[in-house]
């Protein structure tokens, strides 16, 4: 079980920084370009937005006609 936390801890470091980042900067939103971002399955989706609704910060999600 500890494997497992430990690929999802290193598999979502970039979206952990982009938080730590976020909140650091007092910036009050973050923006994704694919909500795959968030996770492959529900219990990454879920955890992962209570990441973003503990840190108090909102998510926009870039609309998909504006994906390059």
């Amino acid at each position: 079980m500890d494997h497992d936390k430990s690929n999802g801890k290193k598999k979502f470091a970039g979206f952990d920084e982009m938080i730590a980042s976020a909140k650091r900067d007092n910036i009050r939103a973050v923006l994704i370009h694919h909500p795959a971002v968030l996770g492959d399955t529900y219990e990454e989706l879920v955890m992962n937005l209570d990441k973003l609704a503990t840190a108090q910060l909102l998510l926009h999600i870039v609309p998909p006609k504006e994906r390059k």
